[in-house]
């Protein structure tokens, strides 16, 4: 069996480079392996045909061992961190000294939100590092492109490639990004210059509905953007630029200010400090809404740029030749109402303790 020696403490996080399902299976089989004799617990987060060969490579199965479809887990980032931080200290209270994870970011295998994914990576050994984690993440080098193989190197201070653990020479700190703009590129998006954040999102709405977005993704994408406004305005510096436009079937909202940009590369990830009741809440609500082209970077020097899907609502449904004519009243059973199991238990122990009671 293959040894994984770390004994310091705090989380450590690598990148796991694999070539096939087989190879995905057998050592991340005898990596849950180790962590077991250890009474370690154990996440195993990827594809169905890779959690397969999991199974199928672990002698011994253990109610200690979870595995679940990377679709599931990896949604949005910062939800994930949360997720992460959730299952680590759930185990660490029943008892676990540490949790050994294998992940595998489903949606960089669709090319989906690559550069928040990417971002997500870079700082995560500092969202995790007071955990006790011990923390794969798992690339597929024969359906990834190299660059995303490239970024891997880079965000993981450890590299496991064929089955070998390297530290890696490609690894970069997290380090925050340089002041850069958002261009347009030539988009016909019309920059307006509100005075205030109501007239941010008066301008927003307009373009949503003229885009032809539905109620519920104007009021998400308005959400988002009353925040990041108002931090733009509070925090910032005036003046305030706010562009949208429509591309790709989503619609495009950019937010800029004069201010000196976000020094915390984890805003957006984490929860603001208790107290905090005017922290960074734009930057938290943009990532947790938006999962599409949303990025935060430094522009004009601080910016701000997320997409939301034009959904357009749903017409009319034609009425049917078999429907009745209007005016015409038509008696319909009720569905009957299926009540929790807990809640069913309930009244049906009050029903019992009212028939006892009673002479």
């Amino acid at each position: 069996m293959t040894t994984f020696s770390h004994s310091g403490p705090g989380a450590r996080h690598e990148a796991f480079l694999y070539t096939s399902a087989q190879e995905f299976g057998s050592l991340t089989a005898a990596f849950v392996a180790e962590g077991l004799e250890s009474d370690e617990s154990a996440v195993v987060i990827t594809s169905a045909e890779n959690l397969e060969a999991f199974r199928t490579a672990l002698d011994d199965p253990s109610p200690l061992v979870f595995v679940v479809d990377g679709d599931d887990w990896y949604r949005k980032p910062a939800e994930t961190v949360g997720r992460w931080v959730g299952f680590v200290e759930g185990q660490v209270a029943r008892g676990h000294r540490r949790v050994r994870g294998v992940g595998e970011i489903a949606p960089l295998r669709r090319g989906h939100a690559v550069d928040e994914w990417l971002h997500y990576e870079s700082i995560l050994n500092e969202l995790l590092a007071p955990l006790p984690l011990w923390a794969r993440c798992a690339y597929n080098t024969e359906t990834l492109p190299d660059s995303i193989i490239e970024d891997a190197r880079t965000s993981h201070p450890t590299v496991i490639e064929r089955g070998a653990a390297s530290a890696s020479d490609s690894y970069l700190p997290p380090r925050r990004t340089p002041p850069q703009s958002l261009p347009l590129d030539g988009r016909p998006g019309l920059t307006q210059q509100p005075v205030d954040v109501a007239g941010a999102c008066s301008y927003v709405e307009a373009e949503a509905r003229r885009a032809g977005m539905g109620e519920l993704q104007v009021q998400h994408l308005l959400s988002a953007v009353c925040e990041v406004a108002r931090n733009a305005f509070v925090h910032g510096s005036a003046p305030v630029f706010v562009t949208a436009w429509p591309e790709d079937g989503s619609l495009v909202c950019q937010i800029e200010d004069e201010g000196g940009g976000i020094d915390d590369l984890t805003a957006g990830y984490r929860p603001p400090a208790k107290g905090d009741t005017a922290g960074a809440c734009g930057s938290r609500a943009r990532p947790r809404t938006h999962s599409t082209s949303a990025a935060v970077r430094t522009a004009a020097p601080f910016g701000s740029r997320c997409a939301t899907p034009t959904l357009k609502a749903p017409e009319e449904r034609p009425r049917p030749a078999s429907d009745p004519p209007a005016g015409k009243v038509v008696r319909c059973r009720r569905r009957p109402t299926r009540l929790p199991a807990t809640r069913t238990r309930l009244l049906q122990m009050r029903c019992s303790r009212d028939r006892e009671a009673s002479p």
